[in-house]
């Protein structure tokens, strides 16, 4: 709307609550990554799972890809994760509300989605410190500050790279994550969108 509104708008972001999650208790000689969101390709939930696929052919056999989520597109996966011999790698969760998935027993997340908007996913994978790699495309490239806080890819073959660089680096997972979590309180936090919108109403009496 800005070429229409010119610069009478201002952009405020949703605000994310806070989770504090428990202490992780995962299997660490595995890298676990993480999907939330509707089972459709239009997430870009298929290139993800090419982009395990290519990770196996690779040698890479010491990551799990749990996905959290149903959809019309449940049954092309599972025929996929069987035609390609995927059972010990990718797990359907199903459903679950939001604040009952375990972030906090993951490494990696991923928004692969080429068209999110505002990726309130997105954000909450941040909020619970974990590092982002997203598509770039939508929103996401306004959420993640790519090498900063996250990592933007715009294909296939630039995830799976990216995907390799975390799976060894731990230490730039955690780094990542944190940066990810600092970026999340500031800008996309419940608190922040309170002062936003108090800036705002100060701003019209000014």
């Amino acid at each position: 709307f800005r070429p229409f509104l010119k610069d009478k708008s201002i952009l405020i972001y949703n605000g994310i609550p806070e989770i504090v999650y428990p202490t992780s208790n995962h299997d660490t000689s595995k890298v676990k990554l993480l999907f939330v969101g509707r089972l459709s390709k239009e997430k870009g939930i298929m290139e993800l799972i090419q982009a395990i696929i290519s990770l196996k052919r690779q040698g890479i056999n010491n990551i799990i890809l749990d996905i959290w989520g149903e959809g019309v597109d449940r049954c092309l996966l599972e025929d996929t994760i069987k035609k390609e011999k995927l059972e010990n790698f990718i797990f359907l969760k199903g459903y679950a509300p939001s604040m009952k998935i375990p972030r906090q027993n993951y490494d990696i997340a991923i928004m692969p989605s080429p068209h999110e908007a505002f990726g309130r996913v997105t954000v909450e994978f941040m909020m619970a410190g974990l590092p982002v790699i997203g598509c770039n495309g939508g929103a996401t490239s306004e959420i993640i500050e790519n090498g900063i806080s996250g990592l933007l890819y715009n294909s296939i073959t630039e995830l799976v790279s990216q995907l390799q660089v975390l799976i060894v680096d731990k230490d730039k997972r955690k780094l990542l994550g944190q940066n990810a979590k600092i970026r999340a309180k500031q800008f996309f936090s419940e608190q922040a969108y309170i002062n936003n919108i108090n800036n705002l109403f100060d701003s019209l009496w000014i």
